[in-house]
Formats: structure tokens, sequence, C-alpha cells
């Protein structure tokens, strides 16, 4: 099956959840940047998955910038989108962010949206102020969060 991963995000979640995705879909499968993207061609893929981090309610201007230009491809796609937000999947404001964020037509027709664990600091582009109130507010210990991002990938990727 081809996929067409397209994230964005700050501090690595995205990134990380688009190669999991990646890896879950197997051979074909491909994560872009949401700033390179414009090289690639939507017409070739089968399943467009798009999603990012979430900050301050809203997605990287990257992202949307996207969204806009390639409206028009992506509606006539099978559409998967998703969000990385410290906010947990029953959260009342997970359908509030796509409902802010993605266009209505892809909300509406997307197969599947989801909300994965965000929250964390994968990268040095964070200063220190971030990495200490990252390590603050993380309760869970690697072993938990691994198993959680693996479960959360493998009910996307199935879906």
């Amino acid at each position: 099956m081809k996929v067409l991963i397209v994230f964005s995000g700050k501090y690595g979640s995205s990134q990380m959840y688009a190669n999991r995705l990646v890896h879950a879909f197997g051979d074909g499968s491909q994560a872009v940047d949401a700033k390179q993207a414009k090289k690639t061609d939507l017409k070739e893929w089968d399943n467009i998955i798009v999603g990012g981090g979430v900050y301050m309610g809203k997605i990287p201007r990257s992202l949307k910038s996207f969204l806009k230009k390639g409206l028009k491809t992506l509606k006539n796609k099978k559409i998967g989108l998703f969000v990385c937000c410290a906010s947990k999947a029953e959260d009342s404001h997970i359908t509030e962010y796509f409902e802010k964020n993605f266009p209505s037509e892809l909300v509406e027709k997307a197969v599947v949206k989801s909300a994965f664990p965000g929250g964390q600091v994968m990268n040095e582009k964070a200063g220190f102020v971030y990495k200490k109130m990252y390590e603050q507010m993380n309760k869970y210990s690697d072993e938990e969060i691994n198993t959680y991002i693996t479960d959360a990938v493998s009910a996307f990727s199935k879906k």
C-alpha cells in the first residue's frame, strides 16, 4: 500500500510518529516534512496521512500551508489525520484541534483521526527552559510511553 505521511512539528514527536507509521505500513510508504512536501507529487499516492504538533491550540504554519495548497488533490485521496499534543486521546479538545486546524472537507472525509501523545522533547531544538518544563510534566516511565506509542501507531495503521 502506498502511503505518504506529511508531518510538521517543533521538537521531534511528529517526525517520530511519521517514521513509525512508515514502518507500520511497510514498503511503498514515505514520510516527508511539510516544508519539503511541495516537491512531492501527491497524485502518485493512494493514501495520505497528514499531521503535526499542536502548539497553543494550532498546528504549524507549514502544515496549514501544505493543506491549503494541496486541498484539491487531498480531497480525492484516502486521508488520515493526526495531531501530537499533551492532551489525552479522550480529551474534548482533540475534536476541537481537528475542526480548527484542518479543512472541514478533510476532517469529514478522514478515514481515521487520532491524537498521539506529544509533549516530548526529542531533539536539541528546544531550549533549556522547555526541556526542564517537559521533564517536570512527564509523569510516565520511558517503558510506559513506548508501549503507549506502539499501541497508538498500531491502532492508527489498522484503521
